[in-house]
C-alpha cells in the first residue's frame, strides 16, 4: 500500500522538472503532493477572497461608504431645509433616505461584481502559461513546492506569510497578495483536503518554530 496517498506513483512527463530540483528536494520524510489544474476561476475565486479579507481593501470599502453617507447627508440636509418651507419636498428627502440606505446594502455587492468582471478580464488577457493549466504542489518539512509544464518553484516554509482555507480552497500565502493555491475539487475527499491541510499547517509551525524558538504559532 502506498504509505503516501498523494505522492503520484507514475510522474507525467509533461510535469518533471527539467532539471530535476523537486526530484532532489522531494524525499521520504512525510512530505506529500497533490496534482490538479488551475482554471481562471480559480485566480478570480482568489482575488475576490483576498480583497474581501485584506485589510487594506477593507478600509477602502469603508472609506468609500462613509464618503457615500457623507455627500447624501449633504443634499439630505438641503432638501431638508428646503422642505421646512416647501412641504412638497419632504417627498424628495423620503426617496433620498430609501435611496441611501438601498447604496449602502447593494454597494458590497456591487463592488465585488465589479471586481469580479475586472479580474476575469485581466486573466482572459494573453494566454497566460504560467498561471493556468497542470500543477503539481508538494509539501515537505522544509519546502512548498509548485511545478507545472513551463514554471517550478520552491518556498521554504518561513517565508509562508500565513496558511488560508477557503470554501473552495487552500492558499499559501507566499507574499502579502499572492498565494500558492490548492483546490479542494483536487482531492477525493474532504478528509483528503483535511490532512494536506494539516500537514501544510504542522510544516509550517514547526519551521515557524525553528527560526524563532520563542515563537510557538505562526
Amino acid at each position: 500500500m502506498n504509505p503516501n496517498p498523494y505522492q503520484p506513483s507514475q510522474i507525467d512527463s509533461a510535469l518533471r522538472p527539467e532539471p530535476p530540483v523537486m526530484a532532489m528536494l522531494v524525499g521520504e520524510d512525510g512530505g506529500m503532493s497533490i496534482d490538479f489544474e488551475i482554471w481562471r476561476e480559480d485566480l478570480v475565486a482568489f482575488t475576490l477572497f483576498h480583497h474581501r479579507n485584506s485589510p487594506v481593501t477593507r478600509r477602502q470599502r469603508h472609506i468609500a461608504m462613509f464618503a457615500i453617507c457623507l455627500i447624501f447627508s449633504c443634499i439630505l440636509a438641503i432638501v431638508v431645509y428646503f422642505a421646512l418651507q416647501t412641504p412638497e419636498y419632504w417627498v424628495i428627502a423620503v426617496a433620498l433616505v430609501i435611496a441611501v440606505a438601498f447604496v449602502l446594502v447593494r454597494y458590497p455587492q456591487i463592488h465585488e461584481r465589479q471586481l469580479r468582471r475586472l479580474a476575469e478580464r485581466m486573466y482572459g488577457e494573453g494566454r497566460n502559461l504560467m498561471v493556468f493549466g497542470p500543477r503539481r504542489v508538494g509539501l515537505t518539512p522544509q519546502f512548498v513546492n509548485s511545478s507545472s509544464p513551463y514554471t517550478q518553484s520552491v518556498t521554504r516554509w518561513v517565508a509562508i506569510e500565513k496558511i488560508v482555507v477557503s470554501a473552495d480552497a487552500l492558499y499559501l500565502y507566499n507574499s502579502a497578495v499572492s498565494s500558492v493555491m490548492v483546490p479542494r475539487r483536487a482531492f477525493t475527499s474532504d478528509d483528503h483536503f483535511q490532512t494536506f491541510v494539516h500537514a501544510a499547517q504542522e510544516f509550517h509551525v514547526r519551521a515557524i518554530a525553528a527560526e524563532n524558538p520563542l515563537r510557538t504559532s505562526p
